[in-house]
């Protein structure tokens, strides 16, 4: 206690004696400088500077993904098929423009087959490389598909063509149908896709399975898909009568009998000769004399299926009754009827011809209009082996089968079984809808044209889920090539195998498969080219004996292929057309194409008053000027020499240059000329010549009749105005 109060004594003390506080004193030296603290943000960015000098180029880098380098005198690319695959050690060729329209010059000739089998000028581009290839231009491809060309020739154009060494692919390519000049292709990258093909032991798998994958397809809609039908009923893959609603017209005439009585009778009377007769008049009104046969149409009363009665005249016992089972066409010009007898299939011998029939165009008199003309007409009565001349005939022969003679050219998937002394046996894909169970294997099969008839056997394709693969691609064949699909049916040919029919067949009874060589179908599936042309002749009034025809047109049907092949389209040095250039192979089937359904046209006919057309889409650079197709025909044939100060409206292109000289059903009437009715066929030439006035002017003179000379269009609609020819 005593230390506390000491101390607080002391302070007290010292208190009372402190002064004031004296000047601050001098500032000391600076101590070391700390360390430097964090860096504060950035300030904003100033303004640009002016812009550096460019500076030197760079090396070239190597080509990108998918690019070659290129070469300055000559042309590099790819070659790969659908699924983008290369296509190792092909050939590529540039076969001069030059060489094909000099390969054009020469006429083909198909008068016989050994003929068209040495023909070195049929096939525009393979029959070019067979010849001149060791001198073109060529490259080969590497692993990796690639082609290179150094050099070109200069100041030439070139149809660039790629030949596979392997057996995946087929030859042709993306650049095949139009020339390209050498300054187009030097300097280029000119890719190209090649077809791919099914193997030689792939199988067909039918329209169905190809539905899967690739939808609803407008070929159900085509005559293609349609022909054969069961009679009265549309198979589930057959849609075609929105577009031709008088299919079964003809189906009216069965009406409602039995084995005994009812139905519709069609007299059968000799055309000429009697029993020796080759040729049948067929009506349904009964003649006064000379009736030998009759054939009785009916829906049964029992079954309701469809018959027809053949029998005997002479002796009426003599009668044979076969159910109408199958219906043969019926879209267009005329429907048959098919059978079986002892297990084959065989064509009865009659024929309905929808253009005279009630909806038909030819208003028929039968006591004025040739026989053949008529609604009715015989169909291979004697040849096929149903009648003698006499009698009946036990049965058809057996080597006129529609399954070694017919089905071929209409089945998917076709094969034969059997022989001439046993019957004939056809077989199809079979199909869950199929039009029906045709060879009696417990499946239904496809008994018309589809998918795999022009892309190959699918089942290679369908195992590796498509892709271009194992499939032939049409379009990126060659030309020939192509164009062979559709001639394997569209020549009037015989085949080899089957009993040489019609039946293009090889000597094992197989169709050829698409993507086949022409020669090497010609060699293979051809013993005889049958196509019939206007050569005939007859005695006029005079007894002179007087052509009737060119000579060049076709006079009879399903040879197209044949008129096709011998036409400027097919072979020209500027683009090499196939048939598929103006018809859909996949057919059509809303309400603005139907007009062009029957002919799976890709669009309607040049038709005056309209302004365009199917045949101005390639013919407009060259065809004369004008505000519609009428005016600009009318200015093409003063630019011919003709006169023509008239309107063109209702005339086509196709009225001169696709004259209707082949006849399938009736045909079509024509003008009255001279008092003369003329006719025309209903199928189109495709030899896209124009008749001319001078191949009948003066031969029809009562005893030469205007049914009897080939068909012009001067007989249609010039003579209508401008008097007899």
């Amino acid at each position: 206690m005593k230390r506390i109060i000491l101390s607080v004594a002391a302070a007290m003390l010292f208190a009372a004696c402190a002064g004031d506080t004296g000047p601050a004193g001098a500032n000391g030296a600076n101590g070391p400088t700390g360390p430097t603290g964090p860096t504060g943000p950035t300030g904003p960015t100033g303004p640009t500077g002016p812009t550096g000098p460019t500076g030197p180029i760079g090396p070239p880098g190597p080509p990108g993904a998918g690019y070659l380098a290129l070469e300055p005198a000559g042309v590099v690319g790819y070659v790969t098929d659908l699924s983008d695959a290369p296509v190792a050690g092909a050939t590529v060729y540039l076969v001069p423009q030059a060489d094909v329209n000099a390969l054009a010059a020469t006429p083909i000739d198909l008068s016989t087959i050994a003929v068209a089998r040495a023909a070195t000028n049929d096939e525009p581009l393979e029959d070019n490389i067979d010849l001149h290839g060791a001198t073109y231009t060529k490259a080969v491809t590497d692993a990796g598909g690639a082609y290179r060309i150094t050099a070109l020739p200069a100041g030439a154009a070139f149809f660039v063509v790629a030949v596979p060494s392997d057996a995946d692919h087929l030859p042709g390519g993306t650049h095949c149908r139009e020339p390209m000049a050498s300054a187009t292709l030097v300097g280029r990258q000119v890719n190209m896709q090649v077809s791919s093909r099914p193997s030689d032991g792939a199988y067909f798998v039918g329209a169905s399975a190809c539905y899967n994958c690739h939808g609803r397809q407008h070929e159900k809609y085509s005559l293609h898909m349609n022909g054969l039908r069961l009679t009265g009923q549309a198979g589930p893959l057959q849609k075609a009568n929105k577009d031709f609603p008088n299919w079964n017209e003809a189906l009216a005439k069965f009406t409602a009998g039995d084995v005994t009585s009812g139905g519709t009778t069609l007299y059968y009377t000799p055309a000429s000769g009697g029993a020796a007769a080759t040729d049948w008049k067929l009506s349904e009104i009964a003649p006064a004399s000379g009736v030998v046969l009759t054939a009785r149409l009916f829906r049964s009363t029992v079954d309701a299926k469809y018959y027809v009665q053949l029998q005997d005249a002479a002796t009426p016992q003599n009668t044979a009754t076969y159910e109408a089972e199958f219906s043969y066409g019926g879209g267009l010009y005329k429907q048959r009827w098919f059978t079986t007898v002892a297990g084959s299939r065989y064509i009865l011998p009659i024929q309905y011809n929808s253009a005279s029939g009630p909806n038909g165009s030819n208003a028929i008199n039968e006591s004025s209009d040739h026989y053949t003309r008529w609604n009715w007409q015989q169909y291979n009565l004697k040849s096929n082996g149903w009648f003698d001349g006499t009698k009946l005939n036990a049965g058809p022969s057996k080597a006129k089968a529609f399954d070694n003679n017919c089905a071929g050219c209409h089945f998917t998937g076709y094969s034969l079984t059997g022989d001439a002394t046993s019957g004939w046996k056809a077989h199809a894909v079979a199909d869950e809808n199929g039009e029906t169970d045709f060879d009696g294997d417990g499946q239904k099969e496809l008994m018309n044209t589809s998918c795999e008839n022009c892309h190959g056997p699918g089942s290679d394709h369908w195992a590796v889920a498509g892709q271009g693969k194992h499939i032939v691609s049409p379009r990126l064949l060659t030309p020939e090539r192509e164009v062979t699909i559709c001639a394997s049916c569209h020549t009037r040919a015989l085949g080899i195998g089957g009993g040489a029919t019609e039946n293009p067949l090889n000597a094992a009874g197989e169709m050829a498969r698409p993507g086949i060589r022409r020669s090497d179908w010609l060699t293979n599936y051809v013993s005889k080219i049958d196509d019939g042309l206007w050569t005939g002749t007859k005695a006029n009034a005079g007894g002179n004996v007087i052509a009737l025809g060119d000579g060049l047109h076709s006079v009879k049907h399903h040879q197209q292929a044949s008129d096709f092949l011998k036409s400027a389209k097919y072979r020209n040095p500027y683009d090499l057309l196939t048939c598929a250039s103006c018809h859909n192979p996949h057919g059509t089937s809303d309400a603005v194409s139907a007009p062009v359904a029957p002919h799976q046209l890709k669009a309607p006919l040049d038709t005056a008053p309209a302004t365009s057309g199917l045949c101005l889409g390639c013919h407009d650079a060259f065809f004369p000027a004008g505000a519609t197709v009428g005016e600009r025909m009318k200015n093409h044939w003063v630019a011919q020499g003709v006169p023509a100060p008239f309107a063109k409206d209702g005339i086509q292109c196709a009225t001169c240059h696709t004259t209707k000289t082949a006849k399938s059903g009736a045909g079509l009437k024509q003008a009255v000329l001279g008092g003369q009715q003329f006719w025309s066929g209903d199928i189109s030439s495709h030899l896209f010549m124009m008749p001319r006035k001078t191949i009948i002017s003066g031969k029809v003179d009562g005893t030469i009749t205007g049914n009897d000379v080939m068909p012009i269009p001067y007989t249609n609609k010039c003579g209508t105005c401008h008097g007899t020819p």
